[in-house]
């Protein structure tokens, strides 16, 4: 479950640091 949680953090903190 933990994992999941961190699947999406991981691209959302690139995402964010796109911009």
């Amino acid at each position: 479950m933990k994992g999941i949680k961190f699947k999406p953090l991981i691209p959302a903190l690139k995402i964010q640091h796109r911009e």
